[in-house]
C-alpha cells in the first residue's frame, strides 16, 4: 500500500517503549515534526534512521501526542469500501430517515468528529448536535434527559459499544421511563478505537437482548447492512417509546476527516436555545 502520511521522528527512548508494545507516544519523545502537520491528521512514526514503527492520529497540544492505530505498515487505516458500514455510513442512513428537527448526540471519541462533519457537509447549522466530549458512557443519559424535557422532538443517541458497557444501568432507566421519541443506536465495532484499537466486549454481548429486557423496542437482532439499518430505523421510528439498534460496523474513519475544532460553550448554548423553541 502506498504511504502518503507525513512522518514524525521520535527519540530512542520512544522507540524502546513502542517496541515493548506501547500504543501511544508522549510529547517528550517527539524529535522531528513537519510544521505543516495539523491536529487530527494521520502520521507515520519512524526512528531516526527511518524504520517504520506505527501509524496514528497526532494531537500536538496533548501530552499523549500520538495515539497509534496500527503497527503494520500494510494495514489500510481507512477502508473506504467493504460490505460492513463504518460509523459515518450508519449516521448518514439515520439522517436520511429522521425528521428534520431531530437532535443528535454522539459518544466521546471519533463519533463526535463524524457527527459534527455530517452537519457540516449537509450544510446544516450545528444547533441540533450534542458532542459528548470527554464523558465516556454518559451520552445516552444526556440524550435521554433532553428527550424528557422536549417530548415533542425526536432524539437520536449515537453510542459506542464500550461506552454503553460502562453505563448499562442507563438502559433500564430509559426502558422504564419510556421517552416517546428516543432512538438509541450503538455503533458497535468491538474496539476501543479512539484510544488505540484495543478489543472490547461489544460484539460478544447481546446488546439487543439487554435493550429488549430493559423495555426498549428492538428489531430482535443486530444489523450489519444499509438495507437492514434502513428497515430498522423506519420500523422503530413508527413506534412510540424508546427504540434500540445494535449496528455491527467495521473499524476505521474516513480519510482526511477534519479534526474537531469547536467552542464547546457556544455549541451548548446554541443547542439549548434550539430546544427552547416549541
Amino acid at each position: 500500500m502506498e504511504r502518503n502520511y507525513p512522518e514524525i521522528v521520535i527519540s530512542n527512548e520512544g522507540v524502546t517503549w513502542l517496541d515493548k508494545g506501547q500504543m501511544w507516544m508522549y510529547k517528550n519523545n517527539l524529535e522531528q515534526c513537519d510544521p505543516q502537520i495539523k491536529n487530527g491528521e494521520l502520521v507515520d512514526i519512524v526512528t531516526r534512521d527511518g524504520r517504520y514503527l506505527g501509524t496514528g492520529f497526532i494531537s500536538l497540544e496533548s501530552h499523549i501526542t500520538v495515539r497509534i492505530l496500527s503497527k503494520n505498515q500494510k494495514d489500510s487505516i481507512y477502508p473506504e469500501e467493504g460490505e460492513m458500514m463504518n460509523r459515518e455510513d450508519a449516521m448518514d442512513v439515520v439522517f436520511e430517515l429522521c425528521p428534520p428537527d431531530t437532535v443528535y448526540s454522539a459518544t466521546t471519541g471519533r463519533a463526535t468528529r463524524e457527527l459534527h462533519e455530517i452537519f457540516s457537509k449537509r450544510k446544516l447549522p450545528h444547533d441540533r448536535e450534542f458532542l459528548n466530549v470527554g464523558a465516556m458512557g454518559h451520552c445516552s443519559s444526556v440524550s435521554f434527559g433532553m428527550s424528557l424535557a422536549c417530548p415533542h422532538r425526536h432524539f437520536v443517541c449515537f453510542d459506542g459499544d464500550a461506552a454503553s458497557l460502562m453505563h448499562l444501568g442507563a438502559f433500564t432507566t430509559i426502558g422504564k421511563v419510556k421517552p416517546k421519541h428516543y432512538l438509541h443506536i450503538v455503533l458497535n465495532n468491538g474496539a476501543h478505537e479512539s484510544v488505540g484499537g484495543q478489543p472490547s466486549a461489544g460484539q460478544v454481548v447481546d446488546f439487543t437482548a439487554i435493550a429488549a429486557a430493559s423495555g426498549y423496542h428492538t428489531v430482535g437482532h443486530q444489523v450489519e447492512t444499509i438495507k437492514d439499518l434502513r428497515n430498522a430505523v423506519v420500523d422503530l421510528m413508527a413506534l412510540e417509546g424508546p427504540g434500540f439498534i445494535d449496528i455491527h460496523i467495521r473499524k476505521g474513519i474516513r480519510s482526511h476527516i477534519p479534526g474537531l475544532s469547536i467552542n464547546h460553550k457556544e455549541l451548548k448554548d446554541n443547542l439549548m436555545n434550539t430546544l427552547k423553541v416549541k
